[in-house]
Formats: C-alpha cells, sequence, structure tokens
C-alpha cells in the first residue's frame, strides 16, 4: 500500500510546483488521535523552498483553513498546528493541502480517527474456543462499523492452562475485503514458555465496514484450542 505521505518529489511539483503536505504523526493513510499526547496539535508541515519572510498560505484540512506566515526566508519547513477542537468530525477521510500565492498544491488523503472512542462502537467481536478442533474456518464475522486496527487493540485470555496438543499451534486471522481478496493479517498462538495463548496483529491497518475476518485453523490433525479473543 502506498502511504499518501510518502510522494514521489518529481510528481508532487505537479500543481503549481508546489509539494504535498507531510503529516508525520499519520502511518498508512490514517490519523489517530489517540496516539497523541493530551493536548498535542495536529501538526501539518509545509516545504516550501522559496517562500520571503512575510509570506501568507493556507493550509486546510478538509474545509477547515489554518492561516500561516512565513516568518524567516530560510525557513523551509512550516508546521501549520491544528488543536483537537479545530479539526473536522472523526471518522471520515478528508483531503489536507495548502494553497500558496497562485497555486495549490497535490491533495493526500487521511482517515481522521479516534481509536478509544471507536472502541465503544458496536464492533467488538468475541471469538471462545473450548475444545477439539478440525482443520478450517473456526470462526467468521462480518465487520459492523469502520475502525482502525492496532496491533495493541485485540484481548486474549487463556481458558485453563492446558497446552494444545500439538506443538508450534498456531490459527490464521484472516480479511477479506470488498474485492474478495484475502489476506492474512494475524495469526493467534500458544506460548509455551508462558503457558498462554497469544494474539499477534502483523501491522496496523483500516477495517472497513463489511469486511469479513476469520480465524481459521491450518491443515493437519484436530487440535485442542482453549481460549478467549475479543477483536
Amino acid at each position: 500500500m502506498t502511504d499518501p505521505m510518502e510522494l514521489d518529489m518529481a510528481e508532487s511539483e505537479t500543481t503549481g510546483n508546489l509539494m504535498p503536505v507531510q503529516l508525520f504523526q499519520a502511518r498508512d493513510g490514517a490519523l489517530d488521535l489517540v496516539q497523541l499526547n493530551p493536548g498535542d496539535p495536529v501538526v501539518v508541515s509545509v516545504f516550501l523552498r522559496d517562500a520571503a519572510a512575510g509570506d501568507q498560505f493556507v493550509v486546510y484540512f478538509g474545509e477547515q483553513p489554518k492561516p500561516v506566515t512565513v516568518a524567516s526566508a530560510s525557513q523551509f519547513v512550516i508546521d501549520a498546528l491544528f488543536s483537537v477542537a479545530e479539526l473536522p468530525p472523526l471518522g471520515q477521510s478528508y483531503e489536507v493541502y495548502y494553497t500558496f500565492r497562485d497555486g495549490m498544491s497535490p491533495k493526500a488523503t487521511i482517515d481522521l480517527l479516534d481509536s478509544t472512542i471507536a472502541l465503544s462502537a458496536p464492533r467488538l467481536h468475541v471469538s471462545s474456543f473450548f475444545g477439539t478442533y478440525r482443520a478450517g474456518v473456526l470462526d467468521a464475522w462480518v465487520v459492523p462499523s469502520s475502525y482502525q486496527l492496532e496491533p495493541t487493540l485485540p484481548t486474549i485470555g487463556s481458558i485453563g492452562e492446558a497446552p494444545p496438543n500439538i506443538d508450534d499451534l498456531a490459527l490464521n486471522i484472516n480479511r477479506c475485503d470488498a474485492s474478495g481478496q484475502t489476506a492474512a493479517i494475524g495469526s493467534i498462538a500458544y506460548d509455551n514458555g508462558k503457558r498462554t495463548w497469544s494474539i499477534d496483529i502483523f501491522e496496523s491497518l483500516r477495517i472497513e465496514k463489511g469486511d469479513l475476518l476469520s480465524i481459521e485453523m491450518p491443515a493437519g490433525p484436530s487440535a485442542s484450542v482453549q481460549f478467549s479473543a475479543c477483536f
């Protein structure tokens, strides 16, 4: 997936010879406010190579404008600071760009969210297993609302301390998106050292409403599975 924050410089100089904005607090096209320290603003960085002291430009986060004045001609990177109160509503995608003189920069699309709020949305799913299971799909569910799945978000708890009857057993967590493409996004495995089950989400990613998530047992003999996981 190409991050809109990492556009090639040659491509960036297509709109009024202006470079795109940079949002260093965003990850994979998503800005999650839970990643900010309390009171910290959202920083939109602008690169201006030929600005003079006193020049002004306007940064737009969606339809929210932020006028900025260049303090010095040697200031090539200028930050526009948006307080949380100045941001548009959460849970939507916005174009972030700026205008300078007669030009407009390329637009970056950012998903604005707060996963602490998303946790209270009716999207949580609990998968519980206690018994012996064959290879195949153990559980599957349709996501009722979009959210950002972080590696630290799902929780898992072992039911009892009995290890599975198969060494190095790992269950696959798969995602099927609206296009029908299925990919592994994580795994669930038993830690013999800690005598507990653990969950591993490979990377932060956007889960969309209507996606199908599933937990699957790989091919092989039946195995004992004893845990409860909350997504």
